[in-house]
């Protein structure tokens, strides 16, 4: 299968897309005629069951394919793509040519075996490491080595057991070897011949041969208990090493969970008081909110009654003011002669002179405001109106 196209940077020519799996060439191989070029995976599975090119149905066989041009080969290795860790978080964009030497080492890869820095030190994949326990890894790794340290000491025992039972079996094979010996020199007497004699020796020799071969595997057996014991030893103070350093790892990394602890405990109660703090502050601002809002509604109804009483103040002006203005118009379009009549209001007698201020005889001289109704003259020397009817 070829490479997924999304991973590329930009558009991607026609020619270096696979037409059977539509992605970007891996591996390419094409047809010697068409020159065709299909990805190695792809037209393999194709010709499985085909003997012809996908595109063109030219006669074509597993043989008869050949690797694609250089130059070919030379722009795919120069397209950039991202990485295959991509999608846990490398954020690496290169050439496809070095995307093989960047697997080797990014930091992103899964399946990388890397070492916990938490204190446990127990070596595990990167996609693991997240979800990683350290107490619950030196516990799971110090039951497994519980469990090898009892299976060697049973193999020891099991070990012990086997050469006690092949060391009773070669006693017993001695003595019934000694057993044998002793009835046939009895049963043969002093009458023994050469023959007799002869054979005794060689089964004596054979005798001595086999228990020389006892001694020699017992030898051998024995060696070799040695060593098992050596290497069980061994073994077991790996072990027990092993054991203690997990213990020491598990009580640090307790230790290092006690301190965290204790840490965001008193983060938690610094936390608690900033908090107390902040509720205090905000209770006190409200008072003083509180407080400043009644006296401003206090001063209010002052304000809005001297408001009023200068509105009142204000409208009564305007009154006397409009008052004025009427009567003024008023005056001011009354015509001062009678059309019908050759004399004045004041010849006709109509008047009877206002507030008089002169000093001559008439009254209406200077006689301030004339309301048209007449009056009493009151100024010095004057007299009422002499036109008076």
């Amino acid at each position: 299968m070829g490479v997924d196209i999304d991973r590329f940077i930009g558009d991607v020519d026609s020619s270096f897309i696979c037409s059977i799996c539509n992605d970007v060439l891996e591996d390419p191989q094409q047809a010697p005629i068409c020159e065709h070029a299909f990805c190695k995976i792809c037209i393999s599975q194709w010709l499985n069951t085909n003997q012809s090119c996908p595109l063109d149905r030219e006669h074509l066989t597993m043989s008869d394919l050949r690797p694609v041009s250089r130059i070919l080969q030379y722009f795919l290795s120069r397209l950039t793509l991202t990485c295959n860790n991509q999608i846990h978080g490398c954020p690496a964009i290169l050439a496809q040519e070095e995307l093989e030497t960047h697997l080797l080492e990014c930091s992103f890869d899964p399946k990388r075996l890397v070492s916990c820095n938490s204190g446990c030190g127990i070596t595990i994949s990167f996609g693991e490491l997240a979800n990683h326990n350290c107490v619950q890894s030196l516990r799971l790794e110090m039951k497994e080595t519980s469990e090898i340290l009892f299976g060697l000491i049973d193999a020891e025992t099991e070990n012990k057991n086997k050469m006690s039972e092949i060391e009773s079996k070669l006693a017993g094979f001695q003595l019934e070897i000694g057993d044998k010996m002793s009835n046939l020199v009895e049963k043969l007497g002093s009458g023994i011949n050469t023959n007799l004699v002869k054979r005794l020796e060689r089964v004596e020799k054979e005798t001595e041969d086999k228990m020389s071969k006892m001694h020699n595997i017992n030898a051998n057996l024995v060696k070799e208990l040695e060593r098992v014991k050596k290497a069980n030893k061994d073994e077991m103070s790996k072990i027990l090493g092993i054991n203690a350093n997990l213990v020491k790892k598990l009580e640090r990394v307790e230790k290092g969970n006690e301190d965290k602890m204790l840490m965001i405990e008193s983060k938690l109660e610094l936390l608690q008081a900033e908090m107390a703090k902040i509720r205090i502050s905000k209770s006190n601002s409200f008072h003083v909110e509180s407080a400043t809002l009644k006296q401003k509604i206090f001063r209010e109804p002052q304000s809005v009654k001297q408001k009023l009483q200068l509105r009142s103040v204000t409208q009564q002006i305007i009154g006397v003011t409009s008052r004025k203005a009427r009567r003024k118009n008023l005056t001011r379009g009354r015509p001062k002669t009678d059309p019908d009549h050759s004399k004045t209001d004041t010849e006709r007698g109509r008047f009877r002179g206002g507030r008089g201020r002169g000093r001559g005889r008439d009254g209406f001289r200077d006689g301030g405001r004339d309301e048209n109704r007449g009056g009493e003259s009151r100024g010095r020397g004057g007299y009422g109106n002499p036109f008076r009817p």
